[in-house]
C-alpha cells in the first residue's frame, strides 16, 4: 500500500506535463466512438462505434488494442448506453430502431455478455432476441422470458459482482411499444430491485417503489437508497427514512433544482439550483435540510458540474463563461488532481473524465468541441496520453 501511494505522489509530480502520442497522419481512418470505457482491472476496454450505421459494442485489450470480443444485437436493436457489471462483464442499455424515428429510442431491456462475446443474455426486457451467432466460439445470444416492463440502471454495486441495483416499471396490461395505444409507462410508479446481471433474475423481495411517477433514485456508497425525485404535477424531491419517502418542501429547492450526488458519508446530497440570481453547487444536509453554497464565486453562473466516478462527489463546475472555463474543487481529490492537469492539455475543450480502473492507474478521458468529441486513455503510471479515436 504504501508503494502504491508512493508511485502515486510521483506520478503526481509530473501531471502538469503529461506525455501526449500525437495521432498520426491517417487519423482520418481512425474509428469513431460514441463512448470508450475501462474495465475494473484496467485489462480491457469496451468501445462503443458504428459499424455500417449500427451502433455495436467492441471489446479491446487495454494494452495491444486487438479486438477480443463484441456485441451486435440482432435485426433492429443496437446498443445504447453500458455499464461495467465487473471485469468480465457488460450490461448494455438496448435501443430499437424504428422507421418514423431519426434516433434509436430505449424502451427499458437491458443485455449483457462477456467479454470474449459469450453468455449473451437478455437480462430484463419486454423481447426475445432470437439466437443468433455470436462472436466466440459456440455462443449464443439466448432467448430471455417476455418482460412488460422498462427498467433503469440505479446503482452498479461495485462489491457485488452478479447484481446491479435498478428500477422497474411494469407497462399498463397487453400494451408494450409496438402497439398504437400504448400508454406511457413512465406514468406508473416504479420499484427496486436487486438484478442478476448473468440470469436475469429479479431479487423476489422488492427493495423500494417510487413515491411519483418518472423517479430517479439515489444511492449512498453502500448502495442503500437515499433520496429520490421525479413529477406529479410538477418536480418533486424526497429523502428516503425508516418511514418512507420524505418530500422536501418545493419553495427549499430553488429554480432549476439538479440533484447530482450523496456525498461518501451518506449524509450530504450535493445538487445545481438557482436560489438568487444564477445556478450555484449547493449541499443539502440530509439531516436538517440546510443549504449550503458550495460555489467558490457566487458570480459565475454554473452550466453543469463533473461527478466522480464513483458518484458521491463533484470535483468540477463548468461555468457558462466562454470560452470555457472550469472550477476545480477538492484539490486534494485524485480526479480533481488529473483533471487539472488535462485542463492544461486540452484548452478551450470541454474535458470529461469517463471511465478508471479499480487500482487508480488508468483513466479513459473524452474532449468536446462543440459537436466533436474524442477519447483518450491516461496512464498514470508512465504519465502518457494515448488517443482512442
Amino acid at each position: 500500500m504504501m508503494l502504491k501511494k508512493c508511485c502515486i505522489f510521483f506520478a503526481f509530480l509530473l501531471l502538469t506535463t503529461v506525455s501526449y502520442a500525437a495521432p498520426q497522419k491517417d487519423t482520418q481512418s481512425k474509428q469513431q466512438f460514441y463512448n470508450a470505457k475501462i474495465s475494473p482491472d484496467g485489462r480491457h476496454l469496451a468501445v462503443l462505434m458504428d459499424v455500417k450505421g449500427k451502433r455495436t459494442l467492441a471489446f479491446l485489450d487495454a494494452k495491444t488494442m486487438s479486438i477480443v470480443g463484441g456485441a451486435k444485437l440482432p435485426r433492429l436493436s443496437e446498443v445504447g448506453e453500458f455499464f461495467w457489471g465487473n471485469s468480465e462483464r457488460v450490461v448494455m442499455k438496448v435501443l430499437k430502431k424504428e422507421a418514423w424515428r431519426p434516433e434509436p429510442i430505449y424502451y427499458g431491456e437491458l443485455f449483457a455478455v462477456n467479454i470474449d462475446g459469450t453468455k449473451g443474455e437478455m437480462i430484463y426486457g419486454y423481447r426475445n432476441l432470437y439466437e443468433r451467432q455470436a462472436r466466440g466460439a459456440g455462443s449464443k445470444f439466448k432467448k430471455k422470458k417476455r418482460l412488460d416492463g422498462s427498467a433503469e440502471i440505479i446503482d452498479l454495486l461495485p462489491n457485488d459482482e452478479r447484481a446491479i441495483l435498478i428500477s422497474s416499471t411494469l407497462w399498463a396490461e397487453g400494451t408494450h411499444p409496438s402497439d398504437t395505444h400504448w400508454v406511457d409507462h413512465g406514468s406508473r410508479l416504479a420499484s427496486v430491485y436487486k438484478l442478476d446481471i448473468y440470469n436475469g433474475q429479479i431479487s423476489t423481495k422488492r427493495i423500494a417503489g417510487g413515491p411519483v411517477p418518472y423517479t430517479t433514485f439515489m444511492t449512498d456508497a453502500t448502495g442503500k437508497l437515499k433520496a429520490s425525485y421525479g413529477k406529479d404535477k410538477q418536480n418533486e424531491f424526497y429523502l428516503k427514512n425508516e418511514d418512507g419517502w420524505q418530500q422536501v418542501p418545493s419553495s427549499m429547492l430553488g429554480n432549476n433544482f439538479t440533484p447530482l450526488a450523496i456525498n461518501h458519508s451518506g449524509d450530504k446530497l450535493f445538487a445545481l439550483t438557482n436560489k438568487a440570481t444564477s445556478t450555484q453547487l449547493y449541499t443539502l444536509n440530509l439531516a436538517n435540510q440546510e443549504y449550503t453554497i458550495t460555489s467558490p464565486d457566487s458570480e459565475l453562473d454554473i452550466e453543469s458540474a463533473n461527478i466522480t466516478l464513483d458518484g458521491h462527489d463533484v470535483y468540477a463546475l463548468l461555468t457558462k463563461q466562454a470560452p470555457i472555463e472550469y472550477i476545480v474543487l477538492n484539490q486534494d481529490s485524485m480526479e480533481a488532481k488529473i483533471f487539472s492537469s488535462l485542463l492544461n492539455v486540452f484548452k478551450n475543450q470541454e474535458v470529461t473524465i469517463v471511465s478508471k480502473s479499480n487500482d487508480d492507474t488508468q483513466f479513459v478521458v473524452k474532449t468536446t468541441t462543440g459537436d466533436n468529441h474524442k477519447f483518450y486513455l491516461y496512464n498514470l503510471t508512465t504519465n502518457k496520453l494515448m488517443p482512442l479515436s
